[in-house]
């Protein structure tokens, strides 16, 4: 999404979280060692003509400093807790309460299957100066270390939809569970992407001292709100200030997907053949506290509106960053 600084040092990374041109880049100086815990709540609202289901998803992650080089650094991320909360659900025009009781117990099981076995674990990447993520390194050690790991959840999700289903669970071959087993290690090491991202955006952003400006960008791994989706979307990104000063600043940033792409994306990975709708969008807006002395985020939060047709998801994501002695 942003632009790479070929910096020829650190002292001029921090030079960058100063006023330039009536303007504020913020740019990690980090060093090797540091931590912090990082707290997520999701709150997922979908809405379908007249039937609403809300769900909370509340994660946590340790973000650290591995190693501290002259235009980059590695930075990991230790799997924490996960928990899913079916909230609300007004699905009385379509399921009745025995039917709605036993969707809610099974996207607690499955949440509860699919992430209990993975807490711990670490997946690690390279940064650059202005947050762009270039490239997993080693994430999480190997296949084989994480194998008992991954089966697990294998084998949780497979009786959770068995118990959904009211039938018993059928174990399955060795081979299949080693293939899903690899396909969940796969998604482990590109799940922790939007994560990152959303500690990595406001670096790299041009903040203007007064006003707000606009600019034109490509945003890498957008995570569709339609499914565990990654693509590559052109949008507009509108940046400024609410608060600022010698030790803080509180930067927002408003992003408009182009519609043209995303409805291309979307019929292209087929989740619709129809024309496309007129309501059609995508926009998140972030509000970023940030500490300039240590330059780190110290909280965040994004409302992210998705509308097509007569579908409608609204999450509001709350992030928290503690320091970790």
């Amino acid at each position: 999404m942003l632009r790479i600084l070929l910096l020829p040092s650190l002292l001029l990374a921090a030079l960058m979280t100063c006023a330039q041109k009536g303007s504020i880049v913020p740019a990690p100086v980090w060093k090797a060692g540091e931590r912090r815990q990082v707290s997520i709540t999701e709150a997922i609202r979908f809405t379908m003509d007249s039937v609403n289901y809300n769900i909370i998803k509340s994660s946590s992650y340790t973000l650290e400093v591995l190693a501290a080089a002259k235009y980059d650094y590695v930075l990991g991320i230790r799997t924490g807790t996960t928990d899913l909360l079916v909230k609300e659900g007004e699905l009385q025009a379509l399921l009745d309460s025995t039917k709605q009781d036993s969707l809610k117990r099974f996207l607690q099981t499955w949440a509860e299957g699919a992430y209990k076995p993975l807490e711990g674990l670490q997946s690690r990447f390279t940064v650059t100066l202005a947050g762009e993520i270039t490239a997993p390194v080693d994430p999480v050690g190997t296949v084989e270390a994480l194998r008992p790991a991954l089966a697990k959840v294998v084998k949780n999700m497979g009786d959770a939809v068995a118990e959904f289903r009211g039938i018993a669970p059928a174990p399955l071959p060795s081979a299949r569970v080693d293939y899903l087993s690899d396909s969940l290690y796969a998604v482990l090491v590109r799940s922790q992407v939007p994560e990152l991202h959303r500690l990595l955006r406001v670096y790299g952003t041009t903040f203007p001292l007064t006003g707000s400006q606009k600019e034109k960008v490509t945003v890498k791994e957008v995570r569709s709100p339609l499914r565990y989706q990654y693509m590559d979307l052109p949008a507009m990104v509108e940046a400024g200030l609410d608060i600022v000063d010698a030790k803080k600043m509180t930067g927002r940033t408003i992003t408009t997907y182009d519609t043209d792409a995303l409805f291309t994306a979307m019929t292209k990975d087929k989740w619709t053949t129809e024309a496309k709708p007129a309501n059609l969008s995508l926009v998140e807006e972030c509000v970023t506290g940030f500490d300039r002395n240590t330059t780190w985020p110290t909280s965040s939060t994004s409302e992210t509106e998705f509308r097509c047709g007569a579908f409608r998801m609204h999450i509001t994501t709350k992030t928290a960053y503690e320091v970790v002695r």
